[in-house]
């Protein structure tokens, strides 16, 4: 009895070490698996912008916070004009009457999504996106932040969400380009002959108006879609 039950207890002993090989094997080939594919997601076709900056040939939603990187190169232009173009417009957001750029400051000190504010004759504008470029603009045009205001440094420039060189390009080659910027709402192309020959600005802000600008501006704007 006693010899019988030792070889039992020597099968069970046996049959329970299996079954922990079998199942640190399967540990080591998940974690394996789990290894590769990581490898494989991180390992991304990479296409070249306008900005000659390398990045993944995927878009996804950015989240909170998060700016994307200018929109891919996004083929050889057309020469073509948007359907929705609106000839010497520029499409703006809002603006404030101001006693002066130091109340504009403070007005942006005090707006918490304030990123920067523009003055121009009076009119002070406060805008809540990061701008990643800027273009020229009217001589009275003002910049700063909420710690700094940006005279006499930047006075002309206008900050914009994006600024892409299309050569050759025309109105719907922006409009397309927009299209690929989820950070774009409305876009302005600048024609050549103009402050930003071929320039195709990238509006982020929400447009609250539309001005009228001279037709010696060459400017053409439109919508996103």
């Amino acid at each position: 009895m006693g010899s019988y039950s030792l070889t039992l207890i020597r099968t069970e002993v046996a049959f329970e070490m299996g079954m922990l090989r079998l199942l640190v094997f399967f540990i080591i080939l998940i974690t394996s698996e789990g290894k590769r594919k990581y490898r494989e997601n991180k390992t991304l076709p990479l296409v070249s912008n306008t900005s000659h900056v390398l990045v993944p040939e995927i878009h996804t939603k950015p989240q909170k916070g998060y700016r994307d990187l200018p929109p891919p190169y996004i083929g050889a232009p057309t020469n073509l004009e948007s359907p929705c173009q609106e000839q010497n417009v520029i499409f703006v957001e809002s603006s404030i009457p101001v006693s002066g750029i130091t109340e504009c400051q403070t007005l942006c000190k005090v707006a918490k999504s304030c990123e920067f504010f523009t003055f121009n004759s009076g009119n002070c504008g406060i805008r809540t996106y990061s701008p990643n470029a800027y273009v020229n603009g009217s001589p009275l045009q003002k910049l700063g932040t909420k710690t700094d205001i940006l005279s006499p440094i930047l006075d002309g420039k206008v900050f914009v969400g994006q600024a892409i060189e299309i050569f050759g390009g025309n109105s719907l080659d922006c409009q397309r380009s927009c299209q690929q910027d989820f950070n774009c709402i409305s876009w302005t192309w600048n024609e050549a002959g103009g402050l930003n020959p071929e320039i195709c600005v990238h509006n982020y802000g929400i447009t609250q108006r539309k001005l009228t600008v001279p037709t010696a501006s060459n400017i053409i704007s439109g919508p996103k879609f």
